[in-house]
């Protein structure tokens, strides 16, 4: 497919910190084959417990002041904790606009049917929220292992989809193909999305941008399908969730301060292979004298009534050197103790942060289960009036 006719498939990009401050007035300048209709801003990603991208705020609002279609999307880590990544997701997109939110799906970091299982679970959380399921982003081989694997067809193609199948594409090559592998049990009319490429920038010094192609059709088309999918929301929107609000900020701070102990950890532990690569090389050292102290030994022993001066200065020397090295041994051997002290100090920091959290958590259920106990008693006094 040629560049003039890929201008057909209108293209929508995805963005993040990674692309910076985007000079928005340039992105709607542009016509032709580049020309943007909609972009998926990254709300923020489930790593380590999650975080917020900092440009989401900016290149969500400025989509919307700049007349682009617009959603968010979030990268998926199956390892953390699901109700924290939809916590943060909901609190930096707490209202979707026309189109759904997007769900990055791209590592595999857990069994693939516990992969398939919070998926689904994540999905069902969103519908309830938004009255929309989101678009699920991923790869061909990814759905094949997991979703494709572990859900029903009626679970599949509940859901709209972008593949990342990239054709190579830059701008002396702009050759495209138009070809897209189906996933096993997937409609082909539910994938709307192709990442065609992510090699070079959409504008002079914008940096390397994802380009998203919307397949099967043209422009207006794809208006006219966005209103028919999407135009009208099912059911509105569940409010922000904030009766957890304590427990996920003392979880955030609990992880804020086990990444930076685990940096100091690399550090210390850096300090000491470093320390220990001393020791061994003293230790090749200290053994080199002894062996050469004990060869000139041997040869004094059979000079002795020749060079008499020569054993009394030259043993004496190679001692002392045996001696220097040993110290240089103990004085490091003492800086490798520091060093585990301070890996037990960091170690006991955060087992006294999760210990902090699992009391917040108990003391979180026992006022559930003082509310639960309450309805409990105003249901029964209920039944009773209605007796009397």
């Amino acid at each position: 497919m040629t560049r003039s006719e890929m201008a057909k498939q209108p293209l929508w990009i995805d963005i993040s910190k990674h692309q910076g401050q985007i000079d928005w007035e340039k992105i709607v300048a542009i016509e032709g084959y580049d020309k943007v209709f909609g972009c998926f801003s990254r709300a923020g990603w489930g790593q380590y417990g999650g975080d917020i991208d900092q440009y989401f705020d900016r290149n969500w609002e400025k989509s919307k002041q700049y007349g682009l279609y617009r959603a968010s999307y979030w990268a998926y880590w199956g390892f953390f904790p699901l109700d924290r990544q939809l916590y943060l997701w909901y609190k930096a997109n707490p209202t979707i606009d026309l189109i759904p939110r997007m769900w990055d799906f791209e590592v595999e970091d857990n069994s693939p049917q516990w992969l398939a299982d919070k998926t689904w679970e994540a999905s069902e959380e969103v519908l309830k929220r938004d009255g929309k399921r989101f678009i699920i982003y991923s790869r061909y081989g990814i759905l094949e292992r997991t979703l494709c694997k572990y859900w029903t067809p009626e679970q599949l193609n509940a859901h709209y989809y972008m593949l990342a199948q990239y054709d190579t594409s830059t701008l002396l090559n702009p050759s495209e193909s138009n070809g897209i592998v189906v996933p096993t049990n997937i409609e082909p009319h539910r994938i709307l999305w192709k990442q065609t490429s992510s090699d070079y920038p959409i504008y002079t010094g914008s940096g390397r941008v994802d380009r998203d192609r919307w397949i099967w059709t043209d422009a207006e088309t794809m208006h006219e399908q966005i209103q028919e999918m999407w135009g009208k929301i099912e059911s509105d929107p569940e409010p922000s969730p904030d009766c957890c609000d304590d427990l996920y900020d003392l979880m955030g701070k609990a992880t804020t301060e086990i990444k930076a102990n685990a940096s100091e950890l690399e550090k210390q532990d850096s300090k000491l292979i470093t320390l220990r690569t001393d020791v061994d090389s003293i230790e090749v050292r200290s053994n080199d004298n002894h062996v050469r102290l004990g060869a000139t030994r041997a040869e004094l022993a059979e000079l002795e009534q020749k060079i008499n001066d020569l054993q009394d200065n030259k043993i004496p020397q190679l001692e002392r050197g045996v001696g220097n090295n040993a110290t240089s041994i103990s004085n490091l051997m003492t800086k490798i103790d520091i060093c585990s002290k301070t890996i037990n100090d960091i170690d006991d920091d955060v087992k006294s942060y999760m210990s902090e959290i699992e009391g917040r958590i108990v003391d979180i259920e026992k006022d559930i289960k003082a509310v639960k106990n309450r309805i409990t008693i105003i249901g029964w006094l209920r039944s009773l009036f209605r007796q009397s």
